[in-house]
């Protein structure tokens, strides 16, 4: 965990990929080695460094603010179901990644007020492509294992391919939306950024299911 924070704060100011440090990682990383110690494990994703976009809801004190800064002060009283799923399966929320404000229906791609300009990662001047877009460059620099992320129509795929990550789009009600900013009920779905198919993989079956009535949502 200090290696990707460590890293974190060598490029952030540079890239501009993570709005926030989970305060509580470090805490929650030292418990999770206690854990593997002794022979025991959470689930697939023990002790796994992730980072999610600014669009989820948390209930450690993180600010989702849709990148807006008029939300600063503002604490979610919820949790997103998919952060629940990955805590479940013993995956640290790292922090929240910068992105487009508004999830990209207002402004440039990859700026937001909180964040500044999240910029790509082969050079200064690349476009990182849609909403997703910290949780991209985030995933292909080593700021974490992987990320969450969302796509209304190509913020999981879009910034992948600019990234050379994977960009696991999944289809619609397969993760749940419950606690995520949405913009669509028919188009939006929770994602996966990652460096190896495996990794997207395991991540997404950590997320995948649904608990809310419908399953669209």
């Amino acid at each position: 965990m200090k290696t990707y924070i460590k890293r974190i704060e060598q490029v952030n100011s540079i890239v501009h990929v993570v709005s926030e440090i989970n305060q509580n990682a470090m805490e929650v990383a030292r418990e999770m080695d206690k854990e593997r110690s002794c022979g025991s494990a959470r689930g697939i994703l023990h002790g796994v460094p992730i980072l999610i976009k600014n669009l989820f809801f948390t209930t450690d004190g993180l600010k989702t603010t849709f990148g807006c800064s008029g939300f600063l002060e503002a604490i979610p009283a919820i949790e997103a179901t998919t952060v629940i799923k990955l805590r479940e399966q013993g995956a640290i929320i790292l922090g929240i990644t910068n992105g487009s404000q508004w999830a990209n229906f207002r402004f440039t791609p990859g700026w937001s007020a909180v964040g500044g300009q999240c910029i790509g990662v082969y050079h200064k001047d690349q476009h990182p492509q849609d909403s997703s877009s910290g949780s991209a460059v985030g995933t292909a620099l080593g700021l974490c294992a992987a990320a969450l992320g969302s796509e209304t129509c190509g913020s999981l795929i879009l910034p992948a391919q600019k990234s050379a990550v994977v960009g696991i789009k999944p289809t619609v009600g397969l993760t749940s939306r419950y606690g995520l900013y949405s913009a669509s009920d028919f188009q939006d779905t929770v994602g996966v950024l990652a460096r190896s198919v495996k990794d997207g993989a395991l991540v997404l079956t950590a997320i995948a299911g649904n608990r809310n009535k419908y399953p669209a949502l």
